[in-house]
């Protein structure tokens, strides 16, 4: 990942997921900035509309105003809240 960025003239990135992967994910480089938004589990259906909800608004709101390109890629996972936050 980090030698597509240097070709593609980025040095400051972003990535966006799922608080299990967060760990796993900064370790890979020092370059990526983690911001662990998604979360890997919602406890009951009533909060699970909310949580998602709450998702997508801290993203609109307080990330979205700062990026200059979102890239949406591969290794979303197939938990289908995620999916909904993410078509949102």
């Amino acid at each position: 990942m980090s030698c597509f960025l240097y070709r593609m003239g980025g040095d400051l990135s972003y990535v966006f997921c799922e608080e299990e992967a967060a760990v796993p994910i900064k370790s890979y480089s020092p370059e990526l900035i983690v911001i662990p938004l998604l979360k890997t589990e919602i406890e009951n259906q009533e909060e699970e509309g909310e949580d998602e909800e709450e998702m997508v608004r801290e993203f609109r709101e307080e990330w979205m105003p700062r990026l200059h390109v979102v890239v949406v890629g591969p290794g979303l996972g197939r938990r289908e809240s995620t999916m909904r936050v993410v078509g949102r």
